[in-house]
């Protein structure tokens, strides 16, 4: 006997030959020999593979369509020798879809119409959604040549179900055999035919062809309904997406389902959201979702603010609904505003040391101006302005994690005050900061000390009531001399506003004057009550005084009657009474501002006056 030798010469088709040569010497001495040669052609083994699929609970052979979640799919596959050798310990691998569950071996029959179910195994692979096929430990599966086995297992669809008919239009389930030409693996010569291209027993070249691998795909009702739509910045955390607050984009966002109720997630798919914030899960099918929002993927600094099922009570980045057929909604929006905050007090440094003592009470009613990404867009030049409380105490809340910048406005300040203190040591109103995620930074205070000054406003006081009312205009260009302690004198000119101001001064009496006043105006606002255009103060060390206020009001005035001339001659005699009732109006510089366009209308009077 002698074995046909695994090596690449040995293949279906080769010729090989054996010689045998008879030497002898005959009688007369003379060597002879004699040479007879058979030649034999190689045969091998090959199985070729068939699959078919059908939807057990469908319209019959051919409908290859899942039409509802759990549908049994029944697959068949038929492995047939179609070598011209006997293929031994024949098995079948069996790689199914994702999303099948409940795989049942129903059926094993040989050509020869034996029932080999009880004696064949199905087993997992090592890969996920693997079945391995074959003969049992005792009762291998072999074939001649021209014989076939015909497998039939049943696979619920479960998973798969979800996926979109845009991203998987077909779930496909491919078979591939495996065989040896020897009865066992012993012999070195036993050639093994699967997909290795090397390894043990096996020449450097694939030993099974492709007709061994064959596949059959199922489709699922595609899903009609949707799930969206919006993850927001919630900048005042009101649990509300208003005008001016923006979508977070790049954001990812989780869609899961637990279709069968056991707590485990059966089947999970995600998106992102656009520049907009928006996202959208189509081509569902009706189930309960669970859509849940990838924190790791926030702007760092973020907290919740609001979701569909927490609303803004307890919400936490998840919301559960529930999706009927053919549903679309766009209701799944989550909120998410910063957790962080700055702040936090503005103060009259009293002895200038940098210090809020005890005593040195807040400044009210100072403007303060955050810089910095207050939407969550990226952009660094969001501004938010708010003003001290009585304490001096300002507060901006729900931040982001990042770099910004507090301004106070020296505007909006007690005239006269030089700064003291500043966060970040520039003592120019500003300090810049980086606050970390969900940090509470509350040490940017600002101290200024209050230092002597006399001022305040020169105004056109239109209605001559002595009292400085909306609308009634600042005198511009007034010049202010200031006369004080030790032959002190300083002069300063209103601003347009009517605005003046002197600072710095010491303790004292001093004496304002003005002078270059507009023609034709009298007093009617005097601080020391002597409308005079001059005030005398007494003031203290470390005093303001911002109630140096004097009015002015025009001193002329136009008049007089309109008039029923009974005789036309264009003078009012005896006996023509006045006309009641008739409106008049001016046109001119009324409010002092130079502007001469200025209209006031009176009605006559029963006189006509």
């Amino acid at each position: 006997d002698a074995t046909v030798a695994n090596v690449d010469a040995t293949q279906a088709g080769s010729t090989l030959s054996n010689s045998v040569t008879l030497s002898y010497t005959n009688k007369d001495g003379d060597t002879v020999s004699q040479t007879d040669t058979d030649d034999f052609t190689v045969v091998e083994p090959q199985i070729t593979t068939s699959k078919s699929v059908v939807d057990l609970g469908g319209d019959g052979p051919g409908d290859t369509q899942a039409d509802e979640l759990y549908d049994v799919m029944q697959y068949t596959v038929t492995l047939e020798n179609t070598g011209g050798a006997t293929a031994y310990e024949v098995t079948a691998q069996d790689i199914a879809s994702p999303g099948m569950q409940n795989v049942t071996l129903v059926g094993v029959t040989h050509s020869n119409g034996t029932d080999l179910l009880g004696t064949s195994e199905m087993n997992s692979g090592t890969l996920d959604n693997e079945w391995l096929f074959s003969g049992d430990a005792s009762t291998p599966w072999e074939l001649a040549a021209g014989e076939s086995i015909t497998i039939v297992y049943t696979a619920q669809v479960a998973a798969a179900w979800f996926d979109p008919v845009s991203t998987t239009p077909n779930h496909p389930n491919t078979v591939d055999a495996d065989w040896s030409s020897q009865e066992g693996t012993g012999d070195p010569n036993d050639r093994v035919y699967n997909d290795a291209t090397d390894g043990a027993g096996n020449p450097i070249y694939d030993v099974d062809g492709t007709q061994d691998t064959a596949t059959a795909s199922y489709t699922i009702t595609p899903g009609t309904g949707s799930i969206g739509d919006t993850v927001w910045f919630d900048a005042n955390d009101n649990g509300f997406q208003e005008g001016s607050e923006v979508g977070l984009a790049g954001v990812e966002v989780l869609l899961e389902v637990d279709f069968d109720g056991d707590g485990s997630v059966d089947y999970q798919t995600t998106t992102t959201t656009d520049a907009n914030g928006n996202y959208l899960f189509d081509e569902l099918q009706a189930a309960s979702y669970t859509i849940t929002v990838n924190p790791a993927t926030l702007p760092a600094g973020t907290t919740p603010s609001y979701d569909l099922d927490g609303i803004t009570n307890n919400p936490d980045g998840s919301a559960v609904y529930t999706l009927t057929a053919g549903e679309h909604t766009d209701r799944v929006d989550f909120g998410y505003t910063g957790a962080g905050s700055i702040g936090d007090t503005i103060w009259s440094d009293l002895n200038g040391d940098g210090v809020q003592d005890a005593g040195e009470s807040g400044l009210a009613g100072v403007a303060v101006t955050i810089t910095g990404d207050l939407d969550g867009d990226g952009d660094a030049s969001d501004t938010l302005t708010v003003t001290t409380d009585t304490d001096g105490n300002y507060l901006f809340d729900h931040l982001l994690a990042g770099d910004y910048t507090i301004t106070v406005d020296p505007n909006t300040l007690p005239a006269g005050v030089v700064q003291t203190a500043d966060p970040d040591g520039g003592n120019d109103n500003t300090a810049s900061l980086t606050l970390g995620a969900g940090e509470d930074n509350l040490d940017q205070d600002f101290g200024y000390l209050q230092t002597t000054a006399i001022g305040d406003t020169v105004w056109f006081d239109s209605n001559a009531n002595g009292i400085l009312d909306g609308g009634e205009l600042g005198l511009s260009g007034v010049t202010v001399t200031l006369n004080g302690p030790g032959g002190v004198t300083e002069t300063t000119t209103t601003d347009a506003d009517g605005r003046y101001l002197f600072t710095g001064l010491a303790a004292g009496d001093y004496t304002i004057t003005l002078t270059n006043l507009p023609d034709g105006v009298e007093a009617t606002a005097d601080p020391d009550g002597g409308a005079d255009n001059t005030s005398s103060l007494t003031l203290s060390g470390g005093e303001v005084n911002l109630d140096q206020d004097f009015g002015y009001t025009g001193a002329g005035s136009i008049g007089d009657t309109i008039w029923s001339d009974l005789n036309g001659d264009g003078v009012q005699d005896a006996g023509e009474s006045g006309l009641a009732g008739v409106a008049v109006t001016i046109t001119g510089d009324l409010d002092g501002d130079g502007d001469a366009s200025d209209t006031l209308t009176v009605t006559t009077d029963t006189d006509g006056n």
